[in-house]
């Protein structure tokens, strides 16, 4: 197009008529413009355009630097103006370097509107009629190439095809946006995302040839330095076809039926088509064929401005993408074909849930500060938006989620205050919740303490019978409720049984008594103290001694005490703990009166010369200690020693008897069996013979009968 546009010619007008100037050769002595790389000086590059001088320089992008150097034939101009044209933007105010004036500006988007660039310099005086004006015309040039490169050159029939035409410079091409017919085919050109786009509809069969000839904003020069605004002519040609169904996407690909959209429809965007009328209802049918299952209604309404259409759809039956396209009918024409999904609503119908190491449980009980699997199964979950108010929920791309079964992960917090956790499918309530319970485990006895008289002992470090050698006042059962819960391991309350069994040393049970629902709750270092706290919790330790009857300290020696704690086996899923501690009142010296008949002992009298001679059957009553073994249980050491008196050949009744009686210290070796009733031991002692009146020395066996 050989013209200035309107807004140029305006610029000249008002230059040239209200700042008169100085012929364009006369005022400079030498001017040359930088761009990119290039160099434009006058009089080489310049052309007239109009009758109007120009300097003429090309460039690659709009956005351009540019540098204005000249020399002036009036050495005393030393200050000067710049008043720039739209297009140009300046970077710099002009200054001189020995004679030279400089000015740097920057070609803008507004470059491509077309025409000469004036470029108005101000040489000021001492008033408004001495001030001098003078212009440079530019004139830009570029190179625009373009091409047409479909993805095909098949064309259907009322089909519209839309293919990108590729440019070097897409913003210096004249779009009319109105659509023109060349050989039976509608096309039109348009612009979008700065791209230049060709419009294809083709309304003839057969093969067809369409020729383009667009022109540009700023042109480029001939050979004879001529602006030229034509391009060359684009052609390419087309199979146009029979018609085929075009496919039409909505913006919606997945709808519920109900009631809602069954009766009030809703609102979707359908591309546009040339095809599509607005105000009409087409019938959406499974196939192509004629009375075909119909599955939705469609109303179109009125075109949007996104080259969509809005519509009123309302669905009629379930349809899954995978069974094939949806056939948009007028009447039982098919005239588009689309595809979404129909799907029943959000359902779900049964709940699991996994935990580390243990199988799918249909019980929906979880615990604080844990972290669990939950599989739901049942319709349509695919779409569901499941929320777990209260839980983490923790996003894991190995969960698997399908149109019936969905897989969660989530954290229950230690510090959760509710004792329900609904389910929430896009932020309504479901049928199912999952249930907070306080955990409830046995843990081992390390929080109980055993306390007889001033010892101490830790049940679960106790391995072996207890001694206590001294009289027990009492044995007191003590709890550390901070130690039941740790911080990343909860076990929760703790229901225990307390026995107490009293035997004597022969064997026999003399007491038997049981304490059961005791309640130890964790302490306060929980994070669950708050929710454990009740009337039924144990806050203080327990006396075995107000347990019993038979109290600790009138019991006789070697009396054992068996105390049994174990977790109540109801209270639990898994096995608890039982612990027995056998406490014995050990003492290490007894104390008792003993006969014996001793035989054949080897007596030796004072002031008699020999060994002595041996005694008969004689009769002893000894009051003697007996020593027990230190490391075992009312277990006798094998030696008594004691002070009594001795009858010596007591049953001697012949008239040369030498019957006597003495009183003796003695001491005696037993035998270490204890089943057996007839014993013989060895007797060593002396004392002094009541009768005879002399000391004597003995040695010898005896008979001990054990009843």
């Amino acid at each position: 197009m050989k013209r200035l546009s309107c807004i140029n010619w305006l610029l000249i007008f008002f230059n040239t008529t209200l700042f008169p100037a100085q012929p364009f050769p006369r005022f400079f002595k030498e001017l040359s413009l930088l761009v990119d790389t290039s160099a434009y000086t006058y009089p080489v590059d310049t052309i007239h355009f109009h009758s109007v001088p120009c300097l003429v320089f090309r460039y690659q992008n709009t956005e351009t630097p540019a540098t204005l150097s000249f020399r002036l034939y009036d050495n005393s101009i030393n200050r000067l103006f710049f008043i720039p044209a739209a297009g140009i933007q300046l970077l710099d105010s002009v200054y001189a370097i020995d004679g030279e004036f400089r000015c740097r500006f920057l070609f803008n988007q507004n470059l491509t509107t077309g025409g000469i660039l004036p470029l108005t310099f101000v040489v000021p005086g001492v008033s408004d009629s001495n001030t001098r004006y003078q212009r440079v015309y530019l004139f830009p040039v570029t190179k625009t190439t373009i091409q047409l490169r479909p993805l095909n050159n098949t064309l259907y029939i009322g089909e519209e095809m839309v293919t990108e035409l590729y440019t070097n410079h897409p913003e210096n091409i004249r779009i009319t946006n109105t659509w023109a017919t060349q050989n039976n085919i509608d096309y039109k050109l348009s612009e979008k995302f700065g791209q230049v786009r060709l419009h294809l509809v083709a309304n003839e069969l057969g093969n067809k040839t369409i020729r383009l000839r667009l022109q540009t904003y700023i042109p480029d020069l001939n050979e004879k330095k001529k602006p030229v605004y034509d391009l060359p002519e684009i052609s390419y040609d087309f199979t146009v076809q029979k018609s085929r169904l075009q496919f039409l996407s909505i913006d919606n690909n997945d709808i519920t039926l109900d009631n809602k959209t069954k009766l009030d429809g809703i609102e979707v965007q359908i591309d546009n088509s040339l095809l599509l009328q607005t105000g009409k209802t087409y019938r959406i049918e499974a196939s192509e064929e004629q009375g075909s299952p119909l599955i939705a209604e469609l109303y179109t309404k009125n075109h949007l401005a996104n080259n969509k259409v809005l519509c009123v759809l309302r669905v009629y039956n379930y349809h899954r993408k995978p069974e094939g396209y949806l056939y948009i009918k007028d009447g039982d024409k098919s005239k588009f074909i689309t595809n979404f999904n129909i799907t029943p609503q959000t359902t779900i119908s049964k709940l699991s849930i996994l935990r580390p190491g243990e199988d799918w449980t249909t019980r929906p009980v979880v615990y604080p500060g844990e972290q669990i699997e939950v599989k739901l199964e049942g319709e349509a979950l695919y779409k569901a938006d499941i929320e777990f108010p209260g839980a983490i929920l923790i996003e894991d791309q190995s969960l698997y989620r399908s149109e019936d079964v969905a897989t969660y992960r989530i954290t229950i917090p230690y510090t959760i205050n509710k004792k329900t956790i609904e389910l929430l499918n896009h932020k309504q309530r479901t049928a199912h919740s999952l249930k907070v319970s306080e955990h409830q485990k046995p843990r081992a006895f390390d929080f109980i303490t055993l306390v007889p008289d001033n010892s101490s002992y830790r049940i679960s470090e106790i391995s072996k019978p207890l001694m206590c050698r001294k009289t027990m006042s009492d044995i007191i059962v003590t709890f550390d409720p901070q130690k039941i819960d740790e911080q990343s391991k909860l076990y929760g309350k703790q229901y225990l049984t307390l026995t107490v069994r009293i035997i004597d040393r022969k064997n026999n049970l003399i007491e038997l008594r049981e304490l059961k629902n005791i309640v130890v709750c964790p302490g306060e270092n929980s994070h669950r103290h708050i929710y454990y706290t009740g009337d039924k919790c144990q806050i203080g330790p327990i006396s075995i001694n107000s347990l019993i009857n038979h109290k600790t300290y009138d019991l006789e020696e070697w009396s054992k005490l068996e105390i049994t704690l174990q977790h109540q086996p109801e209270k639990y899923t898994t096995p608890g703990e039982a612990k027995q501690i056998d406490i014995y009142l050990q003492r290490l010296i007894n104390f008792d009166i003993d006969v014996s008949f001793p035989a054949g002992l080897l007596i030796k009298k004072g002031g008699e010369s020999g060994y002595g001679s041996f005694s008969g059957i004689s009769m002893a009553m000894i009051a003697q200690f007996s020593f027990y073994h230190p490391h075992k249980i009312a277990r006798f050491r094998p030696y008594k020693i004691g002070a009594g008196f001795l009858a010596l050949n007591a049953f001697d009744y012949s008239d040369n008897s030498s019957r006597d009686v003495g009183a003796v210290v003695l001491g005696s070796l037993y035998p270490t069996t204890r089943d057996s009733r007839l014993s013989f031991p060895l007797f060593l002692g002396g004392g002094y013979l009541l009768d005879s009146k002399r000391w004597f020395y003995l040695v010898g066996p005896g008979i001990r009968i054990k009843l």
